[in-house]
C-alpha cells in the first residue's frame, strides 16, 4: 500500500525574465531550500512552438478562443498564453511520467489585477469534485494514471495536491511548487477558470536536492546587525562580544560561497554557535525573560484556544478570535483567526506581575492574511495590507509600518516600565472589517536590569511565604478563640495540645519580622529562606531514624497542626453548630412578612424549645457524656425541622398566575383588543392561565420544516412547545400586574437549540409591553444579547453555562435526555429591591447572587404607583444579520428550542415582623477573654460569629500581628496596648 504524499508549497519571486533554472541554482519553499539537480524536463515551456505538447482536459489542442497565444508579451519578449475568460471545464493541461524524486514545478504568471490563485479550493462529495467561486486555478497534482480531472484520493490510487494558494501581484512573477513523486506516479498540470487577461509562460520542471535552509540565518543576521548599532546594546563593555559576533557574520559568507552550508549538520552547528554569540553580546547589558514568561516559547503552547485562556499557564493574554498553531511544521507560529463580529482585532500580550519597574526590550516577527476563522486549518492567503499595527511595552507604544505580503517582518522596541508588577509587552493588530488572521513568532523579551530574574524569583517566593504565614495566623486565631468559645465544649484538650506543640515555632517566626503590618516584604529574609519556610514552615523537627539511619523532615506542621486541631474540634462539635444555625435560620424565616399568615406562635414555641435544649446540653456536657448528648442535639434538630415544615404548611397567600405544561393543544379564538377591535389568535390553555400566539406564528402541520411555534415535531413529544421563529415571533402569558409588595417567581424548562444566527429570548413585561427583566441567548455562537439577571462580577445567573449538548444529527429522539433540559427559576422581589436567577441541569446548579432591581414609582392621582410592575411573560425567537431563525435552520429538526412546564406565582408581602425571640442558638462569647497577651495583646473580644480577620482603622487587612493602636475585628473596635 502506498503512503499518501504530504507535499509543501511556496510561491517564490525570482528575477523577472528567468526561464527555468541552471543546475546548482537554489529554489526556496516556505520551509525548505532546494538545489537544482537536473535540466528542465518540459518541452516547449515558453510556447515558442505554439501549443505543441499541451492539451485541453479532453486531450485535444487547447481552445485558441479561450487560451490565446500572444507573441512577445513575456517578461523578456517570450510568447505567453493569455486567458480570454476560461470558465470551469475550459482547461490548459500537461502531464509527465517522472522518475521517483523531488521536483520543482515553476511558471511565470502576470495577473490583470492583484489576486490569489486558489489551486486547491475545492470540495469532494459523493465522488465529485466541486470548485469554489474564486478564479485562477493553477493546479498541480500527482496521480497514478495522468488523468487531467481531479478525483477523490484513495490508498490504491492516491491523488496529491502539489500547488496551493499563491499571491499574484499585477506584475510578472515566478511561482514554484515542490513535489515528491513516487514510483508509477505522474505529475499533472491543470490550469482552469483563469481571469480574463491572466498571462502565463516559461513552464519548467527540474529535479532538486534538499539542502540546509539558510533563510532563518540570514534573517537573524540582518536583525542582529540592527541591534549591534542600537545604543542600548552597543556599549564599551560589549566590545569583546561584538567582535566575536562580527567574526561569525564574516564566517557565514565564506561557508555560503563554498557550499558548506548546504549540509544540514554544518548549518545547524553554525546556527547554534551563532545563537550563543548573540546571547553573549545581548547579555552584557540585558537578561532574557523567556525563562520567566513561558508563553514566549510559542512552540510549547496548547494547539487551540479562545483568546485569553492562556493567561494562567503561560502569562499571556490573547484577545481576538481563536488562537492556535499553524498546520504542518510551523509549530513556532501563533495565529489568531478573527471573524467578523469578534471586534475585528487581535492582541498578543505577554505579562509578568512579579517584574519590577525598569527598562525592557521586546521583539517579534509578525505577518497577516485574509483567511478568517472559518477557513482553518487551510493555508492562509496573504493579500492584506494592514495599517495601524502597534507594538507596546506597558503604557508606551510604537506605530508599525504597513504589514503586507507573505514574509514575516521583525520589529522591536525599548521602553521604561514605571511601576513594579506592571510589565506587559506585545502587539496589537487592528484587522479589517471582515476579520482576518494575525501571525506572530520568535517573540523575545529582555530586561536591562541584570538582577531582574532574581528579583522576580524573590517576589514569587514571598508570595508563597505570606500565603503560608497568613494560613498559620488565621488558623491560630481561630484556635485561640475556640478555646474560650462555649459553642465548642467538646475536645478542648485538642486545642491546648496544638498550641503547646506549635506556638513555639509560630512565635519564633513571628519575631523574625519578615513582613510588616500590611503584609509587605520587609526585605529581611533571603529568597531561599522564604522558599524554605513556605515549604517546611520553619519547623526543625525530624522523624525517627529508619532502619538505615535516615530521617525525614516533617513538612507543613505549623499550618497543619493548627488547622488539624481546629477542624477536628469543629467536627466533634458539629451537632452544636448544626442546631445553632438551624435555630437562627428558623427565627429569620418566622419573622419574614411573606410568612405572616402562618402559625407563628406554634413555631415560636418550637424554636424556644430548641434553644432551651442546646443551652442545657452546652452547660452540662463533657467529653465523657458526648455520645448521649449528641443524640439529644440530633433529636432537637429533627424536631425543629419538622416544626418548620409544619409552619410553612400553614402559610397562605401564594397566588398561582400561570401553570401550563402544554398537554393541551392549540385552540383558535378571538381576543378583544379594545371596544372596537378584535384579533384572531391561538392559545394553549393550562391548569391556570394560557399562552397566547399571534395567528401567523403557529404551525399546526408538524411535518413541515418551515414553522414558528408547534407542539411536538413529527408527532413526537406533543406536550412540549417547540420554538422556531422568524424575526419578531413571540408568545405571551398575561396576568394581573405585580405590586411593590410582591414576590414574583417564574419557573420553566428550556432547551436552547442550536440557533444559528438567531436568539431565544425570555422576558418579563409591564402592562405596556416594555421589558422589565429578561435574557436573550444564542447558543450557536454563545452570544448573550442581554441578561438582566447577571452582573459585572458574573455572580448572578450566567446563562452561558446553560449551553446544552449539540445535537448535530438533528434528530428529536433524545431531545428530553438528561443533561439537555435546563430548569430555570427567575425571582423578582420588589420589597427587597432584588431579582435573582437559578438554572439547573445535570452538569450545572447555578444559584446566582441577587441583582438589584430599581423599584420605579411615579405619582398618579396623588398616589405613588409602581411603574415597572410585571404583567406578562413572553418567549420569543428572532434572527440577526438578516437571517431568520427558521431560514437558518430549515429542516434541522433537532436544533429547535423547546419550552415546557411554565409556572408563575406571586406572594404579596407585609413588612417583616419584629424580633420576639431574644436568644440565639449560639452561645455569647464571654467578656475580657485573654487573647494571648504575649503575642497579640488584644483584650475584650465579644462576638457570636467571627472570621478572625484583623483590619486597621482605615480598613486595610493585616497580614501580621498588630502593633499598638486601634483595630477592627469582626465588626468591632479593639485597642492593642
Amino acid at each position: 500500500m502506498k503512503k499518501r504524499l504530504l507535499t509543501q508549497l511556496l510561491a517564490v519571486a525570482c528575477a523577472a525574465g528567468a526561464y527555468a533554472f541552471n543546475v546548482g541554482d537554489y529554489v526556496y519553499t516556505d520551509n525548505a531550500r532546494l538545489k537544482i539537480a537536473g535540466a528542465n524536463l518540459v518541452q516547449n515551456g515558453d510556447f515558442s512552438n505554439g501549443f505543441e505538447g499541451w492539451t485541453s482536459a479532453e486531450g485535444t489542442t487547447p481552445n485558441s478562443e479561450v487560451f490565446s497565444l500572444e507573441p512577445t508579451l513575456g517578461p523578456n519578449g517570450e510568447t505567453v498564453v493569455t486567458s480570454q475568460g476560461a470558465t470551469e471545464g475550459q482547461a490548459f493541461c500537461g502531464r509527465w511520467a517522472l522518475d521517483p524524486a523531488t521536483y520543482v514545478v515553476s511558471f511565470m504568471v502576470n495577473a490583470p489585477a492583484p489576486t490569489n490563485s486558489s489551486a486547491t479550493n475545492y470540495t469532494v462529495k459523493d465522488g465529485n469534485v466541486t470548485y469554489a467561486t474564486p478564479n485562477d486555478y493553477f493546479d498541480v497534482f500527482i496521480n497514478m494514471d495522468g488523468a487531467y480531472s481531479k478525483v477523490p484520493s484513495t490508498e490504491e490510487a492516491p491523488v496529491v495536491s502539489v500547488a496551493t494558494a499563491a499571491y499574484l501581484p499585477q506584475e510578472w512573477r515566478t511561482v514554484s511548487f515542490v513535489a515528491t513523486v513516487q514510483a508509477d506516479q505522474q505529475l499533472v498540470l491543470h490550469f482552469e477558470r483563469l481571469t480574463t487577461g491572466t498571462m502565463f509562460t516559461n513552464i519548467s520542471i527540474h529535479k532538486v536536492t534538499p539542502v540546509y535552509d539558510v533563510r532563518p540565518l540570514e534573517n537573524k543576521m540582518s536583525y542582529i546587525k540592527e541591534l549591534m548599532n542600537d545604543d542600548n546594546f552597543n556599549v564599551a563593555e560589549a566590545a569583546g562580544a561584538r567582535g566575536e559576533l562580527e567574526s561569525y557574520l564574516g564566517m557565514y559568507d565564506e561557508l555560503l560561497s563554498s557550499g558548506e552550508l548546504d549540509d544540514a549538520s554544518t548549518g545547524e552547528q553554525f546556527a547554534q554557535e551563532l545563537d550563543g554569540k548573540i546571547e553573549d553580546y545581548l547579555g552584557v547589558t540585558s537578561v532574557n525573560l523567556n525563562v520567566l514568561i513561558p508563553g514566549l516559547d510559542i512552540a510549547s503552547l496548547a494547539t487551540w484556544g479562545r483568546g485569553g485562556q492562556y493567561s494562567g499557564n503561560y502569562k499571556l493574554d490573547l484577545q481576538g478570535g481563536n488562537w492556535g498553531h499553524l498546520a504542518g511544521n510551523e509549530v513556532n507560529v501563533l495565529r489568531s483567526a478573527i471573524q467578523k463580529g469578534f471586534g475585528n482585532s487581535a492582541v498578543y500580550n505577554a505579562f509578568h506581575e512579579d517584574l519590577p519597574a525598569g527598562k525592557y526590550f521586546f521583539s517579534a516577527e509578525i505577518r497577516n492574511a485574509n483567511t478568517g476563522k472559518s477557513a482553518w486549518p487551510t493555508e492562509p492567503v496573504f493579500t492584506l495590507a494592514t495599517d495601524g499595527c502597534k507594538m507596546f511595552i506597558a503604557n508606551d507604544s510604537i506605530d508599525l509600518p504597513t504589514i503586507e505580503g507573505e514574509q514575516y517582518q521583525r520589529f522591536y522596541m525599548v521602553a521604561e516600565v514605571k511601576e513594579d508588577g506592571q510589565f506587559r509587552a506585545g502587539v496589537t493588530w487592528p484587522g479589517t472589517t471582515s476579520g482576518g488572521a494575525f501571525f506572530i513568532r520568535n517573540t523575545m523579551a529582555r530586561a536591562f536590569n541584570l538582577n531582574v530574574v532574581a528579583a522576580a524569583e524573590h517576589v514569587q517566593a514571598f508570595k508563597k511565604y505570606i500565603a503560608q504565614w497568613n494560613a498559620a495566623t488565621s488558623a491560630r486565631h481561630t484556635l485561640i478563640e475556640m478555646q474560650s468559645d462555649d459553642n465548642y465544649p467538646w475536645s478542648k484538650q485538642v486545642l491546648a495540645d496544638a498550641r503547646t506543640a506549635w506556638d513555639p515555632y509560630y512565635k519564633a517566626q513571628n519575631n523574625k519580622q519578615w513582613s510588616d503590618a500590611e503584609g509587605k516584604d520587609t526585605g529581611v529574609a533571603t529568597t531561599d529562606e522564604l522558599n524554605d519556610w513556605a515549604l517546611y514552615q520553619g519547623v526543625e523537627l525530624y522523624s525517627e531514624p529508619d532502619e538505615e539511619g535516615n530521617t525525614k523532615r516533617l513538612e507543613y506542621q505549623v499550618v497543619r497542626g493548627y488547622q488539624g486541631a481546629v477542624n477536628s474540634v469543629k467536627a466533634d462539635n458539629k451537632p452544636f453548630t448544626d442546631l445553632a444555625e438551624a435555630i437562627d435560620a428558623a427565627k429569620e424565616l418566622r419573622n419574614k412578612g411573606t410568612n405572616i399568615t402562618g402559625d407563628r406562635d406554634a413555631f415560636k414555641a418550637a424554636i424556644e424549645k430548641a434553644i432551651a435544649t442546646i443551652k442545657d446540653v452546652r452547660s452540662k456536657t463533657t467529653d465523657e457524656t458526648r455520645e448521649a448528648d449528641t443524640q439529644k442535639l440530633v433529636d432537637a434538630l429533627a424536631e425543629l425541622t419538622a416544626a418548620q415544615e409544619a409552619f410553612l404548611n400553614t402559610v397562605q397567600g401564594t397566588e398561582v398566575l400561570a401553570d401550563i405544561d402544554f398537554s393541551n393543544g392549540f385552540e383558535q379564538t378571538t381576543k378583544q383588543i379594545d371596544a372596537e377591535t378584535t384579533e384572531d389568535i391561538y392559545v394553549v390553555k393550562g391548569t391556570v392561565g394560557q399562552m397566547e400566539f399571534p395567528l401567523q406564528f403557529v404551525q399546526l402541520d408538524n411535518t413541515q420544516a418551515d414553522w414558528n411555534y408547534a407542539l411536538g415535531y413529527n408527532n413526537e413529544y406533543n406536550d412540549i412547545l417547540h420554538v422556531g421563529g422568524a424575526t419578531g415571533s413571540y408568545a405571551t402569558v398575561y396576568f394581573t400586574p405585580t405590586t411593590e409588595k410582591d414576590y414574583l417567581q417564574v419557573n420553566f424548562d428550556l432547551y436552547f437549540g442550536k440557533l444559528g444566527k438567531g436568539f431565544m429570548s425570555v422576558d418579563l413585561l409591564n402592562a405596556n409591553g416594555v421589558k422589565v427583566a429578561g435574557f436573550s441567548y444564542d447558543s450557536y455562537n454563545a452570544n448573550v444579547g442581554y441578561n438582566d439577571f447577571n452582573n459585572d462580577a458574573n455572580t448572578g445567573l450566567d446563562i452561558k453555562k446553560a449551553k446544552a449538548a449539540d445535537d448535530k444529527n438533528g434528530g428529536p429522539a433524545n431531545i428530553c435526555a438528561e443533561g439537555i433540559k435546563n430548569s430555570f427559576e427567575l425571582v423578582l422581589d420588589y420589597q427587597a429591591g432584588t431579582m435573582s436567577g437559578k438554572m439547573v441541569n445535570s452538569s450545572n446548579n447555578i444559584v446566582g447572587e441577587p441583582v438589584a432591581i430599581p423599584v420605579i414609582t411615579e405619582t398618579v392621582d396623588e398616589q405613588e404607583v409602581l411603574v415597572n410592575q410585571v404583567a406578562a411573560f413572553r418567549i420569543s425567537a428572532g434572527g440577526v444579520s438578516g437571517q431568520s431563525y427558521q431560514k437558518a435552520n430549515a429542516g434541522a429538526t433537532g436544533r429547535r428550542c423547546w419550552f415546557d412546564n411554565l409556572k408563575i406565582a406571586k406572594q404579596t408581602s407585609a413588612d417583616d415582623m419584629e424580633e420576639d425571640i431574644n436568644e440565639s442558638g449560639w452561645a455569647e462569647r464571654p467578656q475580657n477573654v485573654d487573647y494571648d497577651e504575649e503575642v497579640d495583646g488584644i483584650k475584650s473580644l465579644n462576638a457570636e460569629k467571627y472570621n478572625n480577620v484583623i483590619y486597621s482603622i482605615t480598613g486595610q487587612k493585616l497580614m501580621q500581628r498588630p502593633a499598638k493602636g486601634m483595630y477592627i475585628m469582626n465588626g468591632k473596635k479593639y485597642i492593642v496596648k
